[in-house]
């Protein structure tokens, strides 16, 4: 994840958002955003070149000096202003070009960003609402539809009884085209898979996208001129597919009334038609969902030139989106400013993972997904591990010991299956029979070196199934799991052995009950 430092030099050199926005986004103010844009545009920076670096040294490349310095705006006359937007519909941009015209000479001009914030300062103060106009691919604006079960579909569960969920919306801003799905709960995992569908939906990222502040994207809300502060979890999101999450301000819905008037349209055209309908899984709700969804996206909007929003769209505001990156984003569970101990391991969720020696006692993030966990430092990834499900573990990379400490490890079991714990089970299995068996730490030391070449040569699961097999046949040898490897047979599936069939018994075979009746016989004949 991406620190303040790093994300402001970076969006700066995209040249997407304007000072405000990147102020906003990054906790600084807008007079060091432009210290930081002036100071980047003299060095000649690229985003490659940022992208290299981490914190500190980006903190040693820039370091602006702060000028407290007081300009006043020219203003114009803010009654004509409104009269001429509210009352004869002059667009706001139409405004703006004659505010730049009429300007005198050497007069200190606003940005069109500051002449628009203080035009709604002035309207709210009269009471009038403003129509924005928004570029191709610059804002989606997200939120909840409140849950109205009188208007809405029902979900069971499997023994009949109602089950609660939530209802996902967005809008594009420029297109007004509109995206919904059903998701289990507001908690963070099932919200984050909902913003990652959401642009994919849209086939890209926004510049902003603007939210509510709900608890799974904002830790604190934003008071005053204090801006809110995202859950790791999205920042980490926004820095994946580079887009800048505003929340808007508490208890303000007009900050997002795209998306509040997008949510009485899913209301009324999406939920109410299906009011009446049983559902049984998320899935064939979605199902339901989507046909209604893409109804709405292609039904002719009764303002303007009569296009759908899906036409809207495709040839005005998808240009704006910027392409997705390859690899989609992983949802994860993020642990902050945790302390590595001296050992170079540091604690999350019940195990202890190792970290390059030299950053022990240092503060570092660590975010934890299905599959792995993944550590930071300053920004930057510093190591990487297979997720442990146990609890207690000590996962050690040999990487990341001292020289010292990699050579009095390999003397001990534990130390060596940790060599091979990232091949699999069966390399860790195959080192333990090896030592119980030779009772020679150095050799069995050797084996896991030469195992981890292999797992350099051939993939991880191969070199594990290859250890497998020669447990199977009962050799602990290295030289058996290279041979099983150069022939392919780890790639053939075991022999299965065919359970052994007992005949039935047969009316001719005597048995116990025979005997007896035969001794009976011979008693009563005297012959005993």
């Amino acid at each position: 994840m991406q620190t303040d430092v790093q994300r402001r030099a970076q969006l700066i050199l995209q040249g997407r958002l304007n000072n405000t926005d990147i102020a906003d986004l990054t906790n600084c103010s807008r007079s060091t955003v432009r210290l930081w844009r002036q100071r980047l545009n003299d060095l000649g920076a690229t985003e490659e070149d940022v992208l290299e670096l981490d914190e500190l040294e980006l903190r040693k490349l820039i370091t602006p000096d702060f000028f407290s310095r007081t300009h006043t705006f020219d203003e114009p006359d803010w009654e004509r202003i409104l009269y001429e937007s509210v009352n004869r519909g002059v667009q706001v941009k139409t405004l703006f070009n004659e505010y730049l015209e009429k300007a005198p000479k050497n007069a200190r001009l606003m940005s069109m960003t500051t002449f628009y914030r203080t035009l709604k300062s002035h309207a709210s103060k009269n009471n009038v609402t403003i129509s924005f106009e928004y570029e191709p691919g610059e804002m989606i604006q997200a939120d909840f539809v409140g849950r109205k079960t009188a208007k809405q579909p029902i979900l069971l569960d499997e023994d009949g009884n109602e089950r609660n969920y939530e209802i996902f919306c967005a809008i594009s801003a420029k297109s007004q085209k509109i995206y919904v799905l059903v998701i289990s709960s507001q908690t963070k995992l099932p919200v984050l898979q909902a913003f990652i569908s959401m642009l994919e939906y849209f086939g890209g990222s926004p510049v902003l996208v603007v939210i509510d502040n709900f608890k799974a994207a904002v830790a604190k809300t934003r008071r005053n001129e204090k801006p809110a502060e995202l859950t790791p979890e999205f920042q980490e999101l926004s820095d994946h597919y580079q887009f800048g999450l505003k929340p808007t301000r508490a208890r303000k819905p007009k900050d997002k009334a795209l998306v509040e008037n997008a949510v009485r349209i899913v209301q009324n055209d999406i939920l109410a038609p299906l009011r009446d309908r049983r559902f049984f899984t998320l899935a064939e709700l979605n199902a339901a969902v989507s046909d209604r969804l893409n109804v709405l996206n292609d039904r002719p909007l009764t303002k303007g030139s009569g296009e759908s929003r899906n036409q809207a769209f495709e040839q005005i505001d998808a240009v704006g989106y910027r392409p997705l990156p390859e690899r989609r984003y992983e949802p994860g569970q993020w642990f902050i400013r945790m302390r590595v101990g001296k050992d170079y391991h540091v604690h999350v969720q019940g195990n202890r993972y190792s970290v390059p020696a030299k950053l022990a006692n240092v503060q570092v993030n660590a975010k934890l997904t299905t599959t792995s966990v993944h550590i930071f430092h300053q920004g930057r990834a510093i190591a990487t591990h297979i997720r442990d499900e146990g609890t207690g573990k000590q996962i050690t990379n040999p990487d990341h010991m001292p020289e010292a400490h990699r050579h009095v490890s390999q003397e001990r079991l534990s130390g060596i299956k940790a060599m091979v714990r990232e091949i699999g089970p069966n390399a860790e299995r195959l080192v333990d029979q090896h030592f119980r068996s030779n009772k020679n730490p150095k050799a069995t030391a050797k084996m896991a070196i030469r195992l981890r070449a292999a797992a350099a040569e051939y993939p991880c699961s191969r070199v594990d199934a290859a250890c497998l097999r020669a447990l199977e046949v009962e050799k602990s040898r290295i030289s058996a799991v290279e041979n099983i490897l150069a022939a392919g047979l780890d790639q053939l599936h075991p022999p299965t052995v065919s359970p052994m069939h007992l005949p039935s018994p047969e009316e001719n075979i005597r048995g116990a009950e025979y005997f007896a009746s035969l001794l009976s016989q011979r008693k009563e004949e005297g012959d005993v």
